[in-house]
């Protein structure tokens, strides 16, 4: 009897290896459970990829969320801030928590921003915005915002960066129209920065969105 438990759990424990060889993201979530975070990452990242597709079905998609939740956690533990900042910006917002308390335990963390940028179709533009900004390049912060703005018009970060930039070229007029866009605590943030660059206060803008 003892004989034939062997073989039959040898035959089950085979069957589940087959199995899991067989798809990518089963292989991937054994390989994670493992500590084998490089190959966890390399296999779901396969699959999180061919899910961004266009015309897949709903399984096809749910499986590509789980897919770059589990390509963005591994991506903590191999200390790779970028490979886990393109994975949030695939996923819901409790998938994003689950991968921000993973990468919070490797001492990763993500501002809302930086989140909000990664899935914008503004990424590029906001990137070198805020990197000419951050130079000091107020005219090419400016007109780098405006354009991610246009690319995206909800992306409130953008606007934010817009008003500040606004501010230290002394453009009131774009300064105040930006705020527009942009709820109570960016407006103040926009109106601090135009009293220091410019010597004035802008309006009490009202709340477009």
């Amino acid at each position: 009897m003892r004989s034939l438990n062997r073989v039959i759990l040898g035959g089950f424990l085979v069957a589940q290896v087959a199995r899991a060889g067989d798809d990518p993201l089963a292989s991937a979530d054994e390989a994670y459970g493992a500590a084998r975070y490089q190959q966890a990452h390399d296999l779901a990242l396969k699959v999180a990829l061919a899910s961004d597709e266009p015309g897949l079905s709903s399984p096809a998609r749910s499986k590509g969320a789980r897919a770059w939740r589990l390509a963005g956690a591994s991506s903590c533990f191999l200390k790779d801030r970028p490979g886990s900042l393109t994975a949030l910006a695939h996923l819901t917002k409790e998938d994003i928590e689950f991968v921000r308390f993973a990468c919070k335990r490797q001492a990763i963390e993500f501002t809302d921003d930086e989140i909000h940028i990664a899935a914008s179709p503004a990424r590029p533009e906001m990137q070198e915005a805020q990197a000419a900004y951050d130079a000091a390049k107020y005219p090419l912060a400016k007109k780098l915002a405006l354009a991610a703005t246009v690319a995206d018009p909800k992306l409130s970060v953008a606007w934010r960066l817009l008003g500040a930039a606004s501010c230290w070229t002394k453009d009131k007029t774009t300064a105040q129209r930006a705020c527009e866009h942009l709820q109570p605590v960016d407006q103040e943030f926009i109106r601090s920065t135009c009293a220091r660059t410019l010597g004035v206060k802008l309006q009490n803008p009202r709340v477009l969105r």
